[in-house]
């Protein structure tokens, strides 16, 4: 039982993390760090204020 919880858990945990990526800014930079600005508030934008495209 207990290990059914667990499971359900770790579950939960990679979907948040999945949702947390998702609104995270797209942008990758030469070193191949991703930027941890969070996306634009317009519909359909995929970077932050400060990579986006101009």
């Amino acid at each position: 039982m207990a290990c059914e919880e667990r499971m359900r858990l770790v579950a939960r945990k990679a979907e948040e993390k999945e949702r947390k990526k998702e609104k995270r800014c797209q942008h990758v930079d030469s070193s191949g760090h991703q930027c941890t600005n969070k996306k634009m508030q317009k519909k359909g934008a995929a970077y932050c204020y400060k990579h986006r495209p101009r």
